[in-house]
């Protein structure tokens, strides 16, 4: 059992993946707790030396197939992960369906607060639709609501850590320096859009 309270509990896998193999962790090892109010979440597998060797093992396997590959196969994978400017992009063009895009920049940005290493740190938006879509996705932000993340309607739950917290606060006073304001005035701008000196 878990604190969560889910619709669809069985997303929520306890377990590790090493070397295709799952590793249940049975309700005991290493529990996750929940940062605003101590409540244990649930548990992930506590692993030791069998398991480690298990996943270098498997690395080793996986570097022989890529080793085995040529450079022109190589460079077709390569380009599936490009990332533009190496700063994990959202790129949305002309021909974009809008109110998806909205709903895809939410989650890029926002996935666990922004804190995973997939989040978009940048926001690229083709001309041609760049204000219809900077006021669909600032008309969005003033309802997503701080709080307790396991409560029903909050968006924003804790930061992992101090570290954490001063980085947005870093990031509010870059934006309000820059000009914007409240939330109700949350719409960038293209000036910023565009500037490459922004922290991420």
């Amino acid at each position: 059992m878990t604190g969560l309270d889910h619709e669809r509990p069985a997303l929520l896998r306890q377990a590790a993946l090493v070397g295709g193999s799952w590793i249940d962790a049975g309700g005991t090892g290493i529990a996750v707790t929940d940062p605003a109010d101590g409540a244990t979440l649930g548990h992930v597998p506590d692993l030791g030396a069998a398991e480690t060797r298990a996943a270098i093992d498997a690395a080793a396997a996986a570097q022989k197939d890529w080793a085995a590959r040529t450079a022109k196969e190589r460079g077709a994978v390569i380009r599936r992960w490009f990332e533009l400017s190496g700063n994990a992009p959202f790129l949305v063009f002309d021909d974009a369906d809008l109110d998806a895009s909205v709903e895809g920049a939410l989650v890029a940005k926002f996935r666990n607060n922004g804190q995973t290493c997939v989040c978009a740190n940048r926001i690229y938006v083709q001309s041609g639709v760049y204000d219809a879509f900077a006021d669909r996705l600032a008309a969005r932000l003033p309802d997503m609501r701080t709080g307790n993340g396991v409560e029903d309607g909050v968006a924003f739950g804790p930061l992992i850590d101090a570290a954490a917290a001063a980085k947005v606060a870093e990031h509010v006073a870059d934006a309000t320096a820059g000009g914007l304001g409240s939330s109700s005035e949350a719409r960038p701008t293209r000036s910023a859009a565009i500037s490459t000196s922004r922290p991420c």
